[in-house]
């Protein structure tokens, strides 16, 4: 178990071995893929799991939604390190969410690294360094900048009517 390695190989081992860990940290708003393995972009199963599940349950129901992905890294690499490697897991993410809905045009607008400028739990422990290697995934849901008749009013200015003949 975690609790009993002290060498860095060791936790290496245990990272690639041990399940992704997914949290929803605001209802249908926040979330988070924690636990990459170490030095790694590669989704892990309930990585991929948890994002169909957020693409099924949230994305779906509100296609207009914003989307921003954000990587992040332990502190144990260098800056460049990180940098680079918490955008590879954000670009990870991105690249899977895109492939489950196929030709459905998500608005994902940042795809981005914070590195390890931002740490959710101390990096003095294996568990705090695995929360720290995470993607997290926020959702910003559509609200319109005028009521809808207002836009749709404002859309249909200039457009001729026309008429549409089928005939069988």
């Amino acid at each position: 178990t975690a609790e009993k390695i002290t060498e860095r190989s060791g936790e290496k081992d245990w990272s690639k071995k041990s399940p992704g860990i997914s949290e929803q940290e605001k209802s249908g708003e926040r979330f988070l893929l924690m636990n990459f393995a170490i030095g790694e972009a590669k989704l892990k199963k309930e990585h991929i799991e948890f994002l169909t599940k957020i693409y099924y349950d949230t994305l779906t129901s509100d296609p207009m939604a914003k989307i921003l992905i954000i990587g992040h890294a332990d502190s144990t690499g260098s800056k460049s390190f990180n940098d680079r490697l918490a955008k590879k897991r954000a670009q990870e993410a991105e690249k899977h969410l895109r492939e489950i809905g196929g030709r459905v045009n998500l608005r994902i607008d940042t795809v981005t690294s914070k590195g390890s400028n931002e740490p959710l739990a101390e990096n003095d422990s294996i568990f705090g360094r695995a929360k720290n290697r995470r993607v997290e995934i926020l959702v910003t849901p559509w609200k319109p900048e005028k009521p809808v008749p207002e836009l749709l009013t404002e859309m249909q200015k200039g457009m001729k009517p026309f008429v549409v003949i089928v005939e069988n």
